[in-house]
């Protein structure tokens, strides 16, 4: 049956210039100094995998994707869900009544056939974006010389426990940091303040002079008189020079709080899949919305790329702190459109201009379609083969302060996908990797140590060694290990406790470096 909007309908189908404002007018644009290459860090998470785990394009990755936080549980640093996993989620089933008119019309796509829709949502209620005074971004005016530098500060309440993704340590006398450097030319530094979650993003920035600032801020108290949500800074000097020109999360700003979800799964890939989101135009917290719209698609794309949808100026490009992933938006009259997909920024693009609004009809059609076709998902997970084995040791030893570690992992498969499920000391902390091709690290550090994770196909080397080399101490070589002769896979893990920079790399029998960490 053709895919036509009058078949969609039926449920039986299986203004602005086209360049980004600048922050500054006439000011050289330091978010443009980035690097254009993109690698893939790992994102860890429960051990679950699931046909809805891609709705973080709607909703879930899009405000993680700035803040990393969470108040539930430790955050990480944000990366490509190619080896993440978002915890399991029961969604609502949709209505297939004709629901009342929301506040933002409906929109829906015409993608490629691998796409179908997998989850339609909107709610009547608007509840607008706001301003966000937990979150501050800050930047320096540029001269043609001196190219602009910036700092932005996210803070979330949690508990204070540390675990983050590729990141090396770094501890003062003010605590325990962990410190990124994004493909975009970024750093970051994650961090506890009395009981604030702390994410400090930085462009311009050496890692000395990041820990200087994160060092330097607390979170709601000056001079003993507690203001919740404020940010204060020891040292003043330290931010002379930049102004603060939003308290607006980027995604809020781009995004806003959508009242319309919609999202397309890609036939065969658990991480595949497009979202879209509507939400009605609102101003943002400094009153200003184009300038905070416009400031935080800089903040969050690269490799910018301005089209036009139904006329409407539109602009692309990939999510800075989720390699692979690529952000479409545009505003329609009195709302905006975002589209957000595991893909490059043509084919997003090429997706980006079949969307279009629906009348109550289609749209009823359409969730129609999609309790058909998550029941249909859900059918063939629970008819597919899951083996979940307990994790095995692969390495144990002791650090430098005499305390003893293990790390286990575990091969596990659901269906037709395959996971790695790692832990350490008894699950006291872990992650889930997906198996690639070739050998990879992953890494991930916590308030006591750091742990380096590898894996390796025996069709890239039959017997191979990790090696760990913290800054300034000699390297450590450890053996894969075979955990599982059935797998094609075998396993190498180390843990240290010295804080600093480290380097790690899979060294094949013949002495090829296989994978490296950080990636070149």
């Amino acid at each position: 049956m053709r895919d036509t909007r009058e078949v969609k309908a039926s449920g039986l189908q299986g203004d602005s210039p086209s360049e980004i404002i600048e922050i500054f007018d006439g000011d050289p644009d330091g978010f443009d100094n980035r690097a254009q290459s993109h690698t893939t860090d790992d994102h860890g998470g429960p051990r679950w995998i699931g046909p809805v785990a891609v709705l973080a394009l709607v909703a879930v990755i899009g405000y993680g994707v700035v803040t990393s936080t969470s108040a539930s549980r430790s955050p990480k640093v944000a990366s490509a869900p190619s080896t993440s996993q978002v915890p399991r989620t029961t969604l609502p089933a949709p209505s297939t009544t004709l629901p009342p008119q929301p506040t933002v019309p409906f929109y829906a796509a015409d993608p490629p056939r691998q796409f179908k829709i997998q989850y339609a949502d909107a709610a009547i209620a608007d509840r607008g974006i706001g301003g966000d005074s937990r979150f501050q971004l800050w930047a320096t005016r540029a001269s043609i010389s001196t190219p602009r530098s910036w700092f932005s500060i996210t803070s979330s309440p949690g508990s204070s426990g540390l675990t983050v993704q590729s990141a090396y340590r770094l501890k003062t006398d003010r605590g325990v940091f962990a410190i990124s450097h994004l493909p975009s030319g970024q750093s970051s530094a994650q961090f506890w303040s009395n009981s604030d979650w702390l994410l400090l993003t930085a462009f311009g920035f050496s890692d000395d002079d990041l820990v200087r600032l994160a060092e330097s801020v607390t979170v709601g108290s000056s001079n003993n008189n507690s203001t919740s949500g404020t940010f204060f800074f020891a040292e003043p000097a330290l931010v002379a020079g930049y102004e603060m020109i939003s308290t607006v999360d980027p995604w809020a700003a781009v995004q806003g709080q959508p009242p319309e979800q919609v999202f397309y799964s890609a036939a065969g890939d658990p991480f595949g899949g497009f979202g879209i989101s509507v939400a009605p135009l609102r101003l943002g917290g400094n009153g200003d919305f184009t300038l905070d719209r416009q400031s935080a698609l800089q903040f969050l794309i690269d490799n910018v790329s301005p089209f036009t949808v139904d006329g409407h100026d539109a602009v692309a490009g990939d999510l800075i702190t989720q390699p692979g992933f690529a952000l479409a938006s545009w505003s329609a009259g009195d709302h905006m459109v975002t589209v957000s997909g595991k893909m490059s920024v043509p084919q997003l693009i090429a997706i980006a201009q079949t969307v279009h609004q629906v009348s109550a009809e289609e749209w009823a059609g359409m969730k129609f379609q999609a309790i058909h076709n998550t029941a249909e998902t859900n059918n063939s997970n629970n008819n597919s083969a899951v083996n979940t084995p307990t994790p095995v040791p692969v390495s144990l030893g002791t650090d430098g302060l005499a305390r003893s570690w293990t790390i286990r992992a575990a091969l596990a498969t659901y269906g037709n996908i395959r996971q790695i499920n790692w832990e350490w000391n008894w699950n006291d902390g872990n992650i889930s990797t997906t198996p690639q091709d070739g050998a990879q690290i992953n890494t991930v550090v916590d308030n006591d140590r750091t742990y380096v994770l590898a894996d390796l196909p025996r069709a890239i080397a039959a017997t191979a060694e990790l090696h760990v080399t913290p800054a300034g101490l000699d390297p450590v070589v450890i053996p894969f290990n075979d955990i599982d002769p059935s797998s094609d896979r075998t396993l190498a893990a180390y843990a240290f406790s010295e804080p600093g920079p480290y380097t790690a790399q899979v060294v094949g029998a013949d002495g090829t470096v296989l994978a490296t960490w950080p990636s070149s």
